[in-house]
């Protein structure tokens, strides 16, 4: 099952349509109605944490799951979540050098990502925001899946 984590974002629902056409077993769930505890219980594949109005400086529901799940489930995190696991693992975002919020630009796809399995080395995709991790900080247990140009 794959558990996609609802940030009060209007995107949720369009993650969970497009992984649908991938996996039956979706579920969505705000994150004010998930538990360490319930999550255990669902057994998930994957979680992906929706983008949404949630800042970094919230982030303790995000850690406690974060820190449960990092081992034993593949953790994805969309806009603003990205940001959110970084900076649990100890690394930072930064501005990127151009605004593209709601624009398009190219990204490279890193070899053996199965979430891009199937698509080419090179994508157009639609920019959510303009944050970036900082590479220079990146720590061990994180993995650049994409990048931009």
């Amino acid at each position: 099952m794959i558990l996609i984590i609802d940030n009060y974002d209007n995107v949720s629902y369009n993650l969970a349509q497009i992984v649908g056409q991938i996996k039956d077993d979706v579920l969505v769930k705000r994150i004010s109605e998930l538990s360490v505890d319930e999550i255990k219980l669902m057994k998930p594949t994957h979680i992906i944490i929706s983008s949404g109005s949630e800042s970094i400086q919230n982030m303790a529901p995000y850690k406690s799951i974060i820190n449960e799940f990092k081992d034993s489930v593949a953790i994805l995190g969309i806009g603003v979540a990205h940001q959110i696991i970084a900076n649990i693992f100890g690394g930072t975002t930064r501005q990127g050098k151009k605004l593209m919020h709601g624009k398009q630009s190219n990204i490279h796809i890193a070899n053996g990502s199965k979430i891009f399995q199937d698509l080419p080395p090179s994508i157009e995709v639609a920019r959510y925001h303009s944050f970036v991790l900082d590479k220079e900080k990146l720590v061990d247990e994180l993995f650049i899946i994409a990048e931009d140009e």
